[in-house]
């Protein structure tokens, strides 16, 4: 126990030191499209909660985001959500708590990689598939941005390591931490599905389909359920025969080269090594099926791939460069009493890995926190912002402003919820408004007091907002402020504002299809 405490707090430093390289401390909430979207999820319970539950969650949650239309409850599970919520309600509502949190899971995942490993196939293997884990950009990417990618790695894995308990004992006690530990991966994102196929692929791997039978057939219906739904929801491209096979290429070819080709070989050879040993234990076959359960899901449901939705089948491929690491090891040393030739293999690997990527990459910053305060927008006071840009930057000002505003007094609004409607990957635009004149008249009637536009926009909405905040007797005026970032344009209304309240119409029809209308 001293040691995992000992590696833990070398972790800690180590996932530390890379968030603080990366900046992402004193950047924008919004690496990607989906960070803003699981920062004011994770806000919103945590308001919900420290507000002492006033009303019923729906509504609270309708009322969220008209202020800050990035809740994305619903569309993910809540268990990450909840977590980080718990863990602000201790240590505050900031960027830095939310950061720690998941450094604290980065800890976790790292350290229990290291002690499955270790105990299996020595020390020294722990620490190197342990360590590598730390080296993809992409899993460096994981640990500075709030996102359920670690914690997702974390509950799989362990998930995969209690169904090899079960498959080593027989004892059915796994089974049920295994179901467990795959539930809550499964409330932490959709992505968690991937692990419910691993007892049907351990099975096929195995040659064995009892005596875990029960559990094998719900696995089955889990892959066919996989298969099925998201193409029923709206959720996944169309199935189709040429979309599956190019997936089986794709994904091991992008996981491989996540974590380098060098640490694949030696996996390849540990994997080897340990199917052939005449001292076989049967739970490596869960931590096979972690990887070719990911593969299937992929290939099944078809999703755009990123590499960070790989975590869990890279981890698995770490798993087996710790025994290839422990095989070369003996076998040099067998062979020609060469100590410490596995590591020396390992830091080679490691080596070529360092070499592939680039440990100065800081972490995206579209900027907007240094014109957001706790009083408005490049020193504009008013109580409706209207942005307008891609989703990373749209979300970034969201986050900021709703990082400083924990009483919901200003409201944001999304120029892809009030000027345009599409769906939830951005197919079917169609614009809102008939004309400027039209988008100038919202402007007023919603209150508006203050416009962030991205001029590298293209889109006719952005037209149509120019053109109503550009005209000839426009209330509207450009700000010039050194904080800006660039490629952004803020304009502030210098009329006096009409009378009465905000009259604001949120498009809510992608997700629930309805409107729904409010009134600060």
């Amino acid at each position: 126990m001293s040691r995992l405490l000992l590696l833990g707090l070398i972790f800690g430093a180590l996932v530390l030191l890379w968030q603080w390289r990366s900046g992402c401390y004193q950047s924008d909430l919004a690496s990607n499209p989906d960070e803003p979207a699981h920062v004011i999820s994770s806000l919103l319970i945590r308001d919900y909660v420290a507000d002492g539950m006033p009303e019923a969650p729906v509504p609270f949650a309708r009322n969220y985001y008209v202020h800050y239309p990035k809740v994305a409850i619903g569309h993910w599970p809540p268990l990450f959500y909840a977590t980080e919520a718990i863990w602000m309600l201790v240590f505050g509502r900031t960027k830095a708590a939310m950061l720690a949190m998941v450094a604290v899971t980065s800890v976790a995942f790292l350290v229990c990689v290291f002690a499955w490993v270790s105990r299996r196939s020595g020390t020294v293997a722990g620490l190197f598939a342990s360590g590598v884990l730390i080296l993809p950009i992409f899993m460096r990417a994981a640990m500075d941005t709030v996102e359920p990618d670690i914690l997702l790695a974390l509950l799989t894995f362990l998930a995969a390591a209690a169904y090899g308990r079960f498959l080593e004992s027989g004892r059915l006690k796994y089974v049920v931490v295994y179901w467990t530990l795959a539930a809550a991966a499964m409330a932490t994102h959709g992505r968690g599905a991937t692990i419910c196929f691993l007892p049907a692929v351990a099975a096929l791997t195995l040659r064995r389909f009892r005596p875990a039978w029960i559990s094998t057939l719900l696995s089955a219906a889990f892959i066919v359920a996989a298969t099925i739904l998201p193409n029923l929801m709206g959720q996944s491209y169309p199935f189709s025969l040429h979309g599956a096979f190019a997936k089986i290429w794709i994904v091991p070819l992008r996981a491989i080269a996540a974590i380098s080709w060098p640490v694949f070989v030696l996996a390849l050879i540990g994997c080897i090594a340990i199917f052939r040993s005449p001292q076989f234990r049967p739970e490596w076959h869960a931590m096979l099926g972690l990887i070719l359960s990911g593969l299937l899901f992929y290939v099944l449901v078809l999703v755009p791939v990123e590499t960070r939705y790989l975590a869990a089948m890279v981890t698995g491929i770490a798993v087996f460069f710790g025994a290839g690491i422990a095989f070369v090891d003996k076998f040099v040393a067998a062979r020609w009493r060469i100590p410490f030739a596995g590591g020396a293999f390992a830091a080679l690997a490691c080596g070529a890995t360092i070499a592939l990527i680039h440990p100065s990459d800081r972490k995206f910053d579209p900027g907007f926190h240094r014109i957001v305060d706790a009083g408005g927008v490049a020193g504009i006071a008013t109580r409706v912002y209207l942005v307008s840009g891609d989703a990373s930057r749209e979300g970034a000002v969201i986050t900021d402003v709703a990082l400083a505003d924990p009483r919901r007094e200003h409201i944001v609004l999304r120029a892809s919820k009030v000027l345009f409607h599409s769906a939830w990957l951005g197919q079917n635009y169609r614009l809102l408004f008939h004309d400027s004149q039209s988008v100038a008249d919202w402007l007023d009637d919603a209150r508006v007091g203050a416009i962030i536009l991205q001029t590298s926009e293209s889109r006719p909405h952005l037209a149509q907002l120019l053109g109503a905040i550009e005209r000839p007797g426009s209330p509207w005026v450009r700000v010039y402020d050194a904080n800006t970032p660039a490629g952004i344009d803020v304009f502030r209304r210098i009329t006096p504002m009409p009378d009465g309240k905000p009259n604001i119409r949120i498009d809510m029809r992608p997700e629930s299809g309805a409107y729904f209308d409010f009134r600060y």
